[in-house]
């Protein structure tokens, strides 16, 4: 770790948790007929968004976990 760089730390598990429950709750608004549909997709595609980044996010701390214990 170089002085002045942030050091990459897993992510925690209420954090990947509020993250899907984030996308969830995005995805179940999203659907709602109520909307304009410019809302909606702007829920869908945060939804996405929040979901790719928990996948990731939990891969990353699988993934480097099991290389920093070897």
């Amino acid at each position: 770790m170089r002085i002045g760089q942030p050091k990459d730390e897993p992510a925690a598990e209420s954090e990947l948790n509020g993250l899907l429950q984030s996308g969830l709750r995005r995805l179940d608004d999203a659907q709602r007929d109520e909307l304009s549909l410019e809302r909606r997709f702007d829920l869908a595609y945060n939804a996405a968004h929040a979901l790719a980044l928990t996948h990731r996010k939990r891969n990353l701390a699988e993934y480097e976990g099991d290389a920093a214990s070897r």
